[in-house]
């Protein structure tokens, strides 16, 4: 089963490269999470959102950058990842942990600033003829230039379509339910009175890699045939893929290849009518067997402060796993911590809590309020 894997990024210009220790290096820092069976681009895409984020370089590529993980207590020594092998090695090295997280050196590479100071030393070249304030100017749309934002065309073009179709979505999908939706891009469910699915980064970036395999996968206006959108019905959404049918039909076939194994074997006995004539004659007669004794029914008080109300448990939402949960309705992330530690694997085994449970088992009012506003917009009752 896949799991929520958090990423912590620290991003170092190419001026701190000569720092052989990278914990005394300065940067910026940021995060991410993603789940465990993205694949390597969809990494790779997101990492390159943060470091356009926040180093906001004038052309960016990953080629431009030495990556670099660890896993702390576990495997403390940052190991290079620039490669599906590696990315493979990085989600191995995570499931050991007891929390899901690693962390993510970027090194931005020397030669990128040799190439900057180069180009900077050619244009003072030719400033040769200019006056003072020409160049007092030039040097000022320099700075300009060196802290803008990257545009389109200075992104890698490996990663340009899906960037652009991540920016299409975003405009087609703009949630206007204000107040009453906390996300900002949502995909409308027609078939289910209306009802919002946010669209979080984990869904655009999945929505927008299925739209690069054709219309038959994903459109701008069909989502793809996958587990961040399972809660929608078939008519909905796109093709599966050839590879997730294939992986079906395996795991089924392996499941009734279990079933036929694990049954025994039948052996039918044949045994004389007379054997069970000497039992007839001293069978007692049914009328002096002793009465069965009542059963005692315990009949448990019903909960009069469940955590969901009559009319929310009559319009329950779409089963979701509790991390699922969390990422749609943006529950802070201590309190999906608690409820995953009590047991609580699904929205649907929230119908049987009580505000008293959850009290007692460490969670704050605040954090109930705010479960309770997320299950109000879940089962559709606000």
């Amino acid at each position: 089963m896949p799991v929520k894997i958090l990423y912590n990024v620290s991003m170092f210009p190419a001026s701190e490269a000569k720092k052989d220790d990278i914990k005394k290096r300065k940067g910026v820092n940021s995060y991410f999470k993603l789940e465990s069976d993205m694949p390597f681009d969809t990494w790779k895409a997101q990492l390159l959102v943060r470091i356009c984020d926040k180093m906001k370089p004038a052309k960016i590529s990953f080629d431009n950058y030495d990556v670099s993980f660890a896993v702390q207590r576990v495997y403390p020594t940052p190991l290079s990842i620039s490669s599906d092998e590696d990315y493979t090695l990085l989600l191995e090295r995570v499931q050991k942990a007891k929390e899901p997280a690693a962390v993510v050196y970027v090194q931005e590479k020397p030669d990128v600033m040799k190439r900057k100071n180069e180009e900077s030393a050619s244009g003072n070249d030719s400033e040769g003829s200019e006056t003072e304030s020409t160049r007092r100017n030039r040097k000022k749309s320099k700075k300009k230039q060196k802290t803008r934002a990257p545009k389109l065309c200075d992104i890698d073009e490996a990663d340009t379509p899906l960037l652009r179709n991540i920016q299409a979505l975003r405009n087609r999908w703009v949630c206007h339910k204000k107040p009453g939706c906390e996300s900002e891009f949502c995909f409308i469910n027609p078939m289910d009175g209306g009802t919002h699915i946010p669209l979080t980064f984990q869904r655009l970036d999945c929505w927008a890699a299925a739209m690069l395999k054709g219309d038959a996968t994903a459109t701008l206006e069909m989502p793809p045939n996958h587990q961040h959108f399972k809660m929608l019905p078939d008519q909905l959404v796109g093709q599966r893929s050839v590879l997730a049918e294939r992986r079906q039909q395996l795991e089924q076939a392996k499941s009734t290849s279990t079933l036929g194994s694990s049954s025994a074997p039948v052996v039918n006995v044949n045994f004389p009518a007379e054997m069970f004539q000497m039992f007839q004659a001293t069978r007692m007669h049914p009328a002096h067997l002793p009465a069965p004794s009542p059963t005692l029914q315990v009949m448990q008080p019903p909960a009069t402060n469940g955590l969901l109300s009559p009319r929310q448990l009559q319009t329950i939402g779409p089963r979701m796993s509790i991390q699922e949960f969390s990422s749609a309705f943006n529950l802070s992330p201590s309190l999906e911590k608690k409820l995953s530690e009590q047991g609580y694997i699904s929205t649907h085994t929230l119908r049987f809590a009580t505000v008293d449970d959850l009290v007692t088992s460490g969670i704050l009012r605040g954090e109930i309020a705010q479960l309770r506003d997320a299950i109000s917009c879940w089962s559709g009752s606000d």
